[in-house]
């Protein structure tokens, strides 16, 4: 169908649907209404109301559209209707996701000590953090909650004891309600690798002590709908995020979804998403827009990109897969209550993410552009630009 829009989270491997997972004939359909201007999108809400007496799901008031929950006629209807086309409304349907499976592992590798060790008891099992220096950063800051990292995904594990203590309030914009509880997983992994608390005796240490705000967007199969992705921005840096971390992929280009990219980095937000994994230089969405920054995996040499990932070099001038790279193979994280490893590109991308926080902590007056430089000409340099982007990403740049 034309206009619709596939979205999967890039931890995972993507497979098709099964003709069980199809929707019933008479299920309902989401419609997306996007306008040139707000005016004119003003007019279509109106116009939604008065005629078919339709509320929206969300109102993409950032990108000037929004999204509708529609029987499959009225929906036929509406995207026959020539006569709504000439007065610039632009009427699509959305389609959810693939279903996902899980790519996990068990092998570990370590990586060197260096200034700082955590006491929690599974530390020694993390190779990432000195991968890319945070022992150093640790020695001068772990962090003081200056900084909010949102984390769009499945949601989070809201009474872990290794990742409640670093949780603000959040919203599930799948179910529309204010508890975005992880019934997948892939949301708590990516919180863990970034914001897990450290030094309270638990567990495993996340990279920043810094304030995760969960962001429902994805359902319990890691799939959604880019409408619930686009709103679910546009709430998470009106409640004041500094950092987006979007450890997810589509591999169908969005114009809502760019632009709401764009728009969220100009109020000042940091967007950092994963690469992909399907080791090809197709584009991966968001990852490879202009505003946002693409990060693939390391394998635990902390030198050798993961052979999954997407490549293809991108930064905030030339859209690609790749900016960073940060540690991605077997890292552990908490999983389904506990702790587990993990591999894949939303892991490397949590990473960079509680960097780019990091950042924000350290210099909370710096404009997201600075701070996005920085990171570029600080990263440890590994090699073409093709397959390691501006390289490493570095925790600590400010340590000689």
């Amino acid at each position: 169908m034309s206009g619709s829009l596939l979205v999967a989270t890039a931890l995972f491997c993507a497979v098709p649907s099964s003709a069980a997972d199809a929707p019933a004939p008479d299920a309902p359909i989401r419609l997306l209404m996007s306008a040139r201007d707000a005016a004119t999108q003003r007019a279509w809400l109106d116009h939604a109301r008065q005629h078919w007496g339709l509320e929206p799901r969300h109102h993409l008031s950032a990108v000037h559209a929004s999204s509708y929950r529609v029987t499959p006629a009225l929906a036929e209807a509406l995207l026959a209707d020539a006569d709504l086309r000439e007065r610039g409304w632009r009427i699509s349907a959305l389609e959810p996701t693939a279903r996902i499976v899980p790519q996990t592992r068990s092998v570990f590798a370590g990586g060197a000590r260096a200034s700082y060790t955590p006491n929690d008891p599974y530390y020694s099992d993390q190779w990432g953090p000195a991968c890319i220096d945070l022992e150093r950063a640790w020695a001068i800051s772990r962090g003081r909650r200056r900084a909010v990292i949102a984390v769009l995904d499945t949601g989070a594990d809201l009474d872990h004891p290794d990742l409640a203590g670093n949780l603000i309030a959040g919203y599930d914009w799948v179910n529309l309600d204010d508890q975005p509880d992880d019934d997948n997983g892939h949301g708590s992994a990516v919180a863990g690798v970034a914001a897990a608390v450290i030094d309270n005796g638990v567990g495993i240490a996340g990279c920043v002590q810094e304030r995760i705000m969960p962001v429902k967007v994805l359902n319990a199969w890691g799939g959604g709908y880019v409408d619930d992705i686009v709103i679910g921005i546009q709430w998470a840096v009106e409640q004041g995020a500094d950092v987006l971390a979007l450890p997810f992929g589509i591999g169908t280009p969005s114009p809502i979804l760019e632009d709401a990219c764009r728009w969220a980095s100009d109020q000042g937000a940091l967007l950092i998403a994963a690469a992909g994994a399907s080791g090809t230089d197709l584009f991966m969405y968001p990852a490879a827009y202009t505003s946002v920054s693409g990060v693939g995996a390391l394998m635990p040499d902390c030198v050798t990109p993961a052979p999954f990932n997407n490549f293809g070099f991108g930064d905030h001038q030339v859209m690609g897969n790749l900016e960073f790279l940060a540690p991605g193979m077997d890292i552990l994280t908490i999983v389904g209550g506990g702790y587990g490893y993990y591999s894949g590109t939303a892991s490397a991308s949590a990473f960079v993410a509680a960097v780019a926080a990091g950042y924000v902590d350290a210099a909370p007056d710096a404009p997201a552009a600075a701070i996005r430089h920085h990171m570029q000409t600080h990263a440890d340099d590994l090699g073409d630009p093709e397959h390691h982007g501006y390289g490493r990403i570095d925790g600590a740049p400010w340590v000689d």
